[in-house]
C-alpha cells in the first residue's frame, strides 16, 4: 500500500509542476511550513506594533495571515497524510525500495530540481554535480557551534591529552577535510554549510587548551588544486586515494617520534609501490542512495594494494561480536572487495565499521593507538604498513574495551584521534 500511495502522490506532485501549487510547494515543503509556522507565533508580537492606526492589519499582517490558513488547510487535509507516507518510504533506502527511490531520483532530475529534503537538512546538487548536505541560511550560529557547547563536547579530548601527557604519551588530534571547501560556507543561493565554520572553531578550543593539532584541510590544499577530485560526488567521505594522501602526511609528522626508519617512510608512502584498482561506476554514496543513482549518477571506486611482499596478524571484532582472527598478504587481512552490486565505501577495507581491532606487522615500528570514525577507513591500511603494533577504536561501534581500559592494560608510543 505504501508504494502505491508513494507512486500517487509523485505522478500528482508531476502533474501539477507547471502550476501555482507546484510554485508554492517548491518554496514551502512540509518542514519550512512547519519552521514557518513556529516563526509566526515568535514574531506575532512585532507583527501586531505593524497594525496601522485606522486599527487594519498591514499588508505584512495580511500575507501572513493568509500563508497560515493555507498551511492550516494543508495539515488536515489528506495530502499531508499521504506526503508523509510517502517521504517515509522513500527515506528507506532498502534493496526491496531502491527502484522507489530511483523514480523518485527521476523526477527531481526531469523537474530541475538541485535540493532534495533530508530529514529537515537537504541534499543539494552542485552546479559540478556534486551532492553535499545543506540548511536554509540563518543569522545565528547553531547551538552545537558555540565556543560553550564545543567547549563541553571537547573535554573528553582534552582531558585524554592531559592524561597522556602525565604518562609522557605524545599525542596528535587530526582533523580530517569535509566535503565543503574550506572558506566556503554558501553553497547553493540561501543554502549553507556551516561546517568548517565549526572545524575552525574546534581548532581554536583545542589550541587553547594546549592539545596538538593537524588541520588536515590546509595540508590538503598545498597537495591538490581542484578540491571536489578529493572525494566522491555521491558520498561525504574521502577518496581512498585522499586517504592514502592522509596518511603519507601524518606518517611524516609523526615518524621522528617514532623512530620510523626513513627510507622505508619513502618507500611506502611511494604510490608507485602500490598496484591502483579502479572499479568504474560501481559506487554509490550515502547521499546518492538517499535520492537514488538516476538523480546522481555513480562514482568510479578505486582503492590501492601493495606490489610488496606483506605479511600481517589482524584480530577484529566487529559490533560486539566474537573476535575474528586474519594472518597473511595486505590483501588478505584487510581487503575485501564488494560482492554486491555496488562498492562501500566502509567495507572496501576491514569488511565494514569494526569497534575494536588490532593489527601486528614484524616490519613495523612502534605501538599506536588511533581513535577515529569511519574517515579513518581510507587511512588505517596504510598505517598498518608502517607500525609494529596498530590498535583502532572507533567508540561508535567498541562494545570490547574503552580507551580507559586500553591505556591501563598496554602502553603505547603514539596516540592520535582521526575524526
Amino acid at each position: 500500500m505504501y508504494r502505491t500511495t508513494a507512486v500517487l502522490f509523485l505522478l500528482l506532485i508531476a502533474a501539477v509542476n507547471t502550476g501555482t501549487v507546484w510554485h508554492f510547494c517548491e518554496t514551502f515543503t512540509w518542514d519550512r511550513f512547519s519552521t514557518f509556522r513556529h516563526q509566526l507565533s515568535g514574531t506575532a508580537k512585532e507583527v501586531r506594533t505593524s497594525t496601522a492606526a485606522d486599527g487594519k492589519d498591514s499588508p505584512q499582517r495580511q500575507q501572513e495571515h493568509q500563508l497560515q490558513v493555507f498551511f492550516n488547510k494543508i495539515q488536515r487535509s489528506p495530502l499531508k497524510r499521504y506526503g508523509v507516507q510517502a517521504e517515509s518510504v522513500l527515506n528507506a533506502s532498502t534493496a526491496e525500495n531502491r527502484w522507489l527511490i530511483n523514480l523518485f531520483g527521476f523526477l527531481q532530475k526531469a523537474m530541475g530540481k538541485n535540493m532534495v529534503d533530508n530529514a529537515g537538512s537537504y541534499i543539494c546538487k552542485r552546479p559540478n554535480g556534486n551532492l553535499v548536505y545543506g540548511h536554509i541560511r540563518k543569522k545565528q550560529i547553531s547551538d552545537k557551534n558555540t565556543p560553550e557547547t564545543l567547549r563541553k563536547n571537547l573535554r573528553p579530548v582534552c582531558d585524554l591529552f592531559r592524561k597522556l601527557q602525565r604518562q609522557n604519551t605524545p599525542y596528535l588530534y587530526i582533523l580530517s577535510p569535509e566535503r565543503i571547501p574550506p572558506d566556503t560556507c554558501e553553497i547553493l543561493p540561501g543554502i549553507v554549510n556551516h561546517v568548517n565554520e565549526s572545524m575552525d572553531a574546534q581548532v581554536q578550543v583545542l589550541q587553547e587548551n594546549g592539545v596538538p593539532v593537524l588541520d588536515l584541510r590546509s595540508e590538503f590544499r598545498k597537495h591538490t588544486q581542484n578540491w571536489d577530485d578529493l572525494f566522491f560526488h555521491t558520498d561525504h567521505h574521502w577518496q581512498v586515494p585522499s586517504g592514502f594522501l592522509a596518511a603519507a602526511q601524518i606518517i611524516r609528522i609523526i615518524k621522528d617520534t617514532l623512530k620510523l626508519p626513513e627510507d622505508r617512510v619513502l618507500f611506502l608512502t611511494d604510490i608507485q609501490n602500490y598496484e591502483t584498482i579502479t572499479e568504474p561506476k560501481s559506487f554509490l554514496g550515502s547521499l546518492g542512495t538517499r535520492t537514488g543513482e538516476t538523480y546522481c549518477g555513480l562514482d568510479d571506486f578505486v582503492y590501492y594494494v601493495p606490489k610488496f611482499t606483506t605479511h600481517l596478524k589482524r584480530s577484529a571484532v566487529k559490533r560486539g561480536g566474537e573476535p575474528k582472527l586474519f594472518e597473511g598478504t595486505f590483501q588478505e587481512c584487510l581487503v575485501f572487495p564488494s560482492r554486491k552490486k555496488f562498492f562501500r565505501y566502509d567495507d572496501t577495507y576491514f569488511d565494514g565499521n569494526i569497534g575494536y581491532q588490532t593489527i601486528d606487522n614484524a616490519e613495523g615500528s612502534g605501538s599506536v593507538l588511533v581513535i577515529h570514525n569511519s574517515m579513518a577507513q581510507a587511512v588505517l591500511p596504510f598505517f598498518a604498513l608502517h607500525f609494529r603494533h596498530l590498535v583502532c577504536i572507533d567508540p561508535r561501534y567498541s562494545y570490547t574495551k574503552t580507551i580507559d581500559e586500553l591505556l591501563q592494560e598496554e602502553h603505547f608510543d603514539y596516540v592520535i584521534t582521526l575524526y
